[in-house]
């Protein structure tokens, strides 16, 4: 069996990867996981300096993942080298903070005459990841080959893996109902991270000057060629995904949701392809899916509210509630203390994971 990956703007076949045999992915498991035995002997500072040299052979591959990710997923390649830096910013801020977030913890201040107690961080494995241009610059960096695989697999190889008694730690990206199907194989032991802005809340008092900036900037945007560095919005990634987000916007609109963006603006986003015009939608309720469910696409809804309460119950009215972010304005400026703490007084309402101030997302220290 094999996997193949659909371009979502030219809608032709991009690259062809064989799935492993039963036998051959088990055998791949047992090799990992006996290589971890060596690489876990291997020194902080060994590894730290690979990890550094891998800065340097991903840096070279700037331009090929940028090709990669606008052939692949659709992103607009004006858009991949925040992606690139991104992920560089992140991997030198944790090599910055490996030394002590890595070291041992002594525990004397309450060890007991004659004991020594201490908490000794391992490297951990076998852990599951899938990209093949990372591992090609951690194999350049001198990370050993039998350490860091790549392989392709179906949902129900997938279960396999995570099902192995070899298998320490998964990291996934990929839909809540494929993420449930992993738990339940986890025995529910792994979390979920990730991050979309789906849902808008402003107070009344500004709502109508929010909504009408909001919707000028979305219909600024140029939907097209993702191959275009004048493009700054793409395909989704597929013509399933399409279908889908359309489909909510309709539902929305059938329900008394307003649409605020004209779809002749976008003429290139047509029924059958992966490309969906941006769209803004006010008059929606948490009826709606929209509002509701996963859209990962160009489409958010707004809602007017009165005040911080009624903010935090309809925040709190999700299923998910893994990232949410609080703008404040205060006379004394985003960043003093009253916008700190008006900002803490709601964040520690909010059922959420990680939260964020004035900002959507931090690629440095964020959780995922």
């Amino acid at each position: 069996m094999s996997q193949t990956t659909i371009s979502p703007h030219t809608l032709a076949p991009l690259v062809t990867r064989q799935y492993p045999s039963i036998q051959e992915l088990d055998k791949i498991i047992q090799a990992v996981a006996d290589a971890q035995k060596e690489w876990q002997k291997v020194s902080l500072n060994e590894r730290i300096t690979i990890a550094e040299k891998f800065i340097e052979e991903f840096i070279k591959l700037t331009d090929e993942i940028a090709e990669d990710l606008t052939a692949s997923i659709g992103r607009p390649i004006s858009q991949n080298g925040g992606e690139v830096r991104g992920t560089l910013e992140r991997a030198r801020y944790m090599i910055s903070i490996a030394r002590q977030s890595l070291a041992d913890v002594e525990l004397k201040d309450t060890d007991k005459p004659g004991f020594r107690r201490l908490i000794k961080r391992c490297p951990l494995g076998v852990v599951l990841i899938s990209a093949e241009l990372l591992q090609r610059a951690f194999l350049s960096a001198g990370v050993p080959p039998s350490v860091l695989q790549v392989i392709h697999l179906s949902p129900d190889l997938t279960a396999r893996v995570v099902a192995s008694p070899f298998v320490n730690f998964i990291s996934f990206t990929g839909s809540v109902a494929t993420g449930a199907l992993v738990e339940k194989e986890a025995a529910g032991s792994k979390g979920f991270k990730g991050v979309a802005l789906e849902r808008i809340y402003v107070h009344e008092s500004v709502y109508d000057e929010f909504v009408g900036k909001f919707v000028d900037l979305a219909k600024a945007y140029k939907l097209g060629d993702p191959q275009d560095k004048s493009t700054n919005l793409g395909p989704v990634v597929n013509v399933a995904s399409a279908d889908k987000i359309r489909k909510q916007v309709d539902d929305a609109v059938k329900a008394g949701a307003k649409a605020l963006v004209p779809e002749h603006l976008f003429g290139i986003a047509k029924a059958g392809t992966a490309f969906v015009a941006p769209q803004v939608l006010v008059d929606v309720d948490h009826s709606m899916d929209v509002m509701k469910e996963e859209t990962f696409g160009p489409v958010v809804g707004i809602m007017k509210v009165s005040s911080d309460a009624e903010a935090l119950q309809l925040m709190n009215d999700s299923a998910y509630g893994l990232t949410a972010s609080i703008w404040t304005k205060t006379s004394s400026g985003p960043g003093s203390d009253e916008s700190q703490k008006a900002f803490e007084e709601l964040a520690d309402k909010l059922e959420t994971g990680t939260v964020f101030l004035n900002r959507y997302v931090d690629m440095r220290s964020s959780a995922w």
